[in-house]
C-alpha cells in the first residue's frame, strides 16, 4: 500500500511539474506532406516578434539526411502580408531551425516551408493562428 501511495504521489508531482513548468499552452505544432517530403514544424511560441521555427523533414518515413536546404516564410492572405524567406540552419539529420520575425501582426497566417534536396524541391504550407506578443 505504501508503494502505491508513493507511486501516486510521484505521478501527481510529475504531472504538476509538467503543467506548471510548461508556462501555459503547448507550442503550436503543424505538419504537412508532399510527394517528396513530410515536414513537421514547431514554433517556440505563437506570437509576433522574433521566434524560432523547429522544422523536422522526413523522406520515406525517416529523417531526410540529404536535404540541401530548408527555408521558412509566412503569409497573411487576409491582409496581403508576406515575409521574406528565412534560411534554416541544420541542427541534425532532417532537423532544421529558422529564427526570425515571421508574423507582423496577430491573426491567421500560412507558414511556408521550402525543402530542397537531391530528390527535388518542394513547398509545404501549414496554417497557424498568431497572438499578440506578450510583454
Amino acid at each position: 500500500m505504501r508503494r502505491w501511495i508513493g507511486a501516486l504521489a510521484a505521478a501527481i508531482a510529475l504531472a504538476w511539474w509538467a503543467v506548471a513548468g510548461s508556462g501555459g499552452a503547448e507550442p503550436p505544432r503543424m505538419s504537412g506532406a508532399g510527394r517528396l517530403y513530410a515536414v513537421a514544424v514547431t514554433l517556440d511560441r505563437a506570437t509576433t516578434g522574433a521566434i524560432a521555427a523547429d522544422v523536422r523533414v522526413e523522406e520515406g518515413g525517416a529523417p531526410a539526411r540529404n536535404v540541401e536546404s530548408v527555408s521558412v516564410s509566412a503569409a497573411m492572405p487576409g491582409m496581403g502580408h508576406v515575409t521574406p524567406e528565412v534560411a534554416a540552419h541544420r541542427a541534425g539529420a532532417g532537423h532544421f531551425v529558422a529564427r526570425g520575425e515571421f508574423f507582423a501582426m496577430a491573426g491567421e497566417w500560412q507558414l511556408t516551408i521550402r525543402v530542397r534536396g537531391p530528390s527535388g524541391s518542394e513547398v509545404s504550407t501549414v496554417n497557424v493562428t498568431i497572438e499578440r506578443e506578450k510583454p
